[in-house]
């Protein structure tokens, strides 16, 4: 809910830490390849870049491409 919040208010960092403190919880509750993963992971990169740190972005979408690669192409 933080994160849809901070996001909804264009409140970047705020989005960011949430979206961060959110991955070990999905990581727990969701298979390790799992559409929901590879959608947050992606939404970590997008804040990431948007904060200018594209070395947490690239580490958060090679992430998501992992597991959306294997639930979405087959």
């Amino acid at each position: 809910m933080l994160m849809k919040v901070s996001i909804d208010a264009a409140a970047w960092p705020q989005a960011l830490a949430a979206a961060q403190a959110l991955v070990t919880p999905y990581q727990v509750m969701y298979p390790r390849v799992w559409p929901n993963v590879g959608l947050h992971f992606a939404a970590v990169a997008k804040l990431a870049m948007l904060l200018e740190q594209p070395g947490a972005a690239l580490r958060a979408v090679e992430k998501s491409i992992e597991s959306l690669r294997i639930t979405h192409c087959g």
